[in-house]
């Protein structure tokens, strides 16, 4: 696990965001979507965004990007997500984002 988060990201620490989280990410994802089958945890969130961090197959995580839309999404490319071998692979490719 890393020690410090990138910048404007953050722990979810709060059980009911966390389940918030999940929630949404549960009615987002189609049946075909990447993430569907594979165990979820969301760890962490970028404020100001709608990007979470999701434990998958550990050390494997995911960056997601939600659409708030509260429905199934017809298209599985959404919500967009990248996943990484690694939370620190996934530290690298966030310092490398000139987002």
């Amino acid at each position: 696990m890393i020690e410090r988060l990138p910048d404007s990201w953050c722990w979810v620490v709060d059980d009911q965001l966390r389940a918030a989280l999940a929630a949404e990410l549960d009615v987002e994802l189609a049946p075909d979507h990447p993430l569907a089958a594979l165990p979820r945890r969301i760890l962490a969130r970028c404020v100001g965004r709608d990007d979470v961090l999701v434990s998958l197959d550990w050390p494997r995580v995911a960056e997601v990007h939600l659409t708030w839309s509260r429905r199934r999404e017809r298209d599985a490319r959404w919500p967009a997500c990248t996943i990484h071998s690694s939370m620190r692979d996934w530290a690298l490719a966030r310092a490398l984002d000139t987002r």
